[in-house]
């Protein structure tokens, strides 16, 4: 797909987000829009597109290290959703 003067590959959008939930996903789009709407010129830049999925990606990250490393914790916290 080419956009706004430069190109966007969508098998690699799709398999850097692989993994990502559908909640995710929503985030991540409206993470694109929000910054669009907050740019100088409210237009999509490749830069732009880059950083925030980067941002993204490495918000996922975080979260699934902190999981790793606190599972006693998930669970408990999970428990509480499920009563």
């Amino acid at each position: 797909m080419r956009e706004e003067g430069f190109e966007v590959n969508m098998d690699e959008i799709a398999t850097k987000i692989q993994g990502f939930s559908g909640r995710e996903v929503e985030k991540l789009c409206l993470g694109l829009q929000a910054a669009v709407n907050g740019s100088k010129d409210s237009t999509l830049t490749q830069s732009l597109f880059e950083e925030v999925l980067d941002h993204h990606m490495k918000q996922k990250g975080t979260k699934e290290a902190w999981w790793l490393a606190n599972p006693e914790k998930v669970r408990e916290e999970m428990a509480k959703i499920v009563q």
